[in-house]
């Protein structure tokens, strides 16, 4: 993420995929891009790192069990399907594209107070560790200009057992709901699939769901999710 001093720009808030031989040697960056959901800040010699929901993460390096791989910046909702071939730079040309005509929702004045709120709400828990982080975060947020004008098209990308794409939609800390729209192997949209927002998705299956949710007392719980045989709201299986 680019946290080395002196700052380096090449390296400060971007993310690379790497081509390995099957030894573990480099051999080519095949491809890089800015990230903006983890952002880090200069405060003198010290680096802070921020997290915004509605910043970006260039999903390169999301693999099928068949190879293929899923890169989207997800400014709209493009998601390309390719196979990284190590005899050529970069990712070439997309075996297919992924597109879906969805409005992105614009960042506010309360997103962004919100924001820097979560921020600073955790740099003071941790300033009892870490002494004077909290002030530290506080002049990186006031020297913080980056703002995305849009929260992103989705927030992540993954396959299931059987080759199928999951793309999931944003959220926002008040929603009860996670949208996932789900994308058949040749790039078909099936339809949108409807999960508690407090579920944390493990595995991705053609039979269902698996995932944790905790209940009050921080107690953690296994559920499965069986899907519906048309995309909709899955239902429960603990």
């Amino acid at each position: 993420m680019g946290c080395s001093y002196p700052p380096n720009p090449e390296r400060q808030n971007r993310w690379y995929l790497t081509l390995l031989s099957p030894d573990g040697a480099r051999l080519d960056d095949v491809h890089s891009a800015p990230v903006t959901s983890r952002v880090s800040v200069f405060v003198g010699r010290q680096c802070v790192t921020l997290r915004q929901a509605f910043g970006r993460f260039p999903w390169v390096g999301v693999v099928a069990p068949d190879g293929r791989v899923a890169y989207g910046d997800a400014e709209r909702f493009e998601i390309g399907l390719y196979r990284i071939d190590p005899r050529r730079p970069g990712l070439g040309e997309p075996e297919a594209r992924i597109r879906l005509d969805r409005s992105a929702a614009p960042v506010t004045a309360a997103d962004r107070r919100e924001f820097r709120e979560r921020n600073l709400e955790s740099a003071e828990r941790a300033d009892a560790r870490i002494r004077q982080y909290a002030r530290l975060v506080r002049e990186a947020l006031d020297r913080y200009d980056g703002y995305p004008r849009t929260w992103p098209a989705y927030v992540d990308l993954r396959f299931d057992d059987g080759g199928r794409l999951w793309a999931q939609r944003p959220k926002r800390p008040d929603d009860r709901q996670v949208f996932w729209e789900l994308f058949g192997r040749d790039g078909r949209h099936l339809g949108a699939v409807a999960v508690p927002a407090g579920l944390e998705i493990h595995t991705l299956r053609q039979d269902g769901i698996y995932g944790v949710v905790r209940d009050e007392f921080g107690i953690q719980y296994v559920e499965r999710y069986r899907l519906c045989d048309r995309p909709g709201r899955a239902s429960r299986r603990r």
